[in-house]
């Protein structure tokens, strides 16, 4: 089984996005990279796009285990601490609600020219409203 290398990801990001005319920015990659190489080394690398010319390159991994994705990227300064968003994607992230034994999945999209572009948290199916928009973080005008 091949291992994940950062040289080559960065490379076929490279050679990837010169042959359908997508931006890219090597800084962003390697933030990337740098931020979440461990996670991208343990799963598998998913990659979009579309076929219009000077569209994005999106790419992301997939690991067969939960990964707090904000936190990481918190922690490496892709994302700011203070983020609303960020803030309530965490209360997502948590047991909560009539489904405290079901835990949200976190997981984020980037892309080849702005890096962390996406991030999101799979509940594991459908949930109550009220369980939803109960948590911190969500703006009262819509709570």
């Amino acid at each position: 089984m091949a291992t994940f290398s950062s040289s080559q990801f960065l490379k076929d990001v490279k050679e990837s996005c010169e042959a359908i005319k997508a931006p890219y920015s090597e800084t962003k990659t390697l933030e990337v990279l740098s931020a979440y190489n461990q996670n991208f080394s343990e799963g598998a690398v998913l990659w979009r796009t579309t076929d219009r010319p000077g569209d994005a390159l999106n790419y992301r991994f997939y690991e067969r285990r939960p990964v707090e994705v904000l936190d990481i990227a918190v922690n490496t300064g892709l994302l700011e601490a203070k983020n609303p968003l960020a803030t309530l994607l965490k209360s997502w992230s948590k047991p909560w609600g009539t489904s405290l034994h079901v835990v949200p999945e976190q997981s984020c999209d980037f892309d080849a020219d702005k890096g962390l572009t996406k991030a999101w948290a799979y509940m594991g199916g459908l949930r109550p409203l009220d369980d939803i928009l109960s948590v911190d973080g969500v703006p009262a005008s819509i709570s």
